[in-house]
């Protein structure tokens, strides 16, 4: 299981079969069937507040539970990875391309708005594409 928290720490809140756990390493590998809780940082790291997840692959996270910053699920017969969404003006695509050469891949991408006048060169957008090879 893969945990994506833009711009915020990881969960460091959650529960694997109903136990307690500190560390984001007992994520890794779990069995399927496994019951998973997990409890979004309520800010991230510029004081924006949680808003909601995203399941980038693997589960599907329904309207009624996406806000809730604690998601849980039981994992299934694959791997998972989700976002944890913040109010930073930062949009989730929810359209999965699939691409054109038959390899069954699909692309999710993530359109941040960006508000820093760094050494940044785009037009009004910078997009962070997640590939799920």
């Amino acid at each position: 299981m893969t945990v994506i928290a833009n711009n915020a720490p990881l969960p460091v809140n959650f529960k694997i079969n109903g136990h307690a756990e500190t560390d984001i390493n007992k994520l890794r590998n779990l069995a399927p069937g496994t019951a998973v809780e997990v409890l979004a940082q309520p800010l991230d790291n510029a004081s924006n507040t949680f808003s909601k997840w995203k399941a980038v692959s693997g589960i599907t996270i329904s309207q009624a539970d996406e806000t809730n910053s604690r998601l849980v699920f039981t994992m299934p017969n694959g791997p998972v990875k989700i976002q944890a969404m913040y109010d930073d003006g930062t949009n989730w695509d929810n359209n999965l391309y699939t691409d054109h050469i038959g390899s069954g891949k699909t692309i999710g991408s993530v359109n941040p708005v960006i508000n820093d006048t760094g050494k940044i060169q785009s037009s009004n957008q910078q997009k962070t594409v997640f590939l799920h090879l």
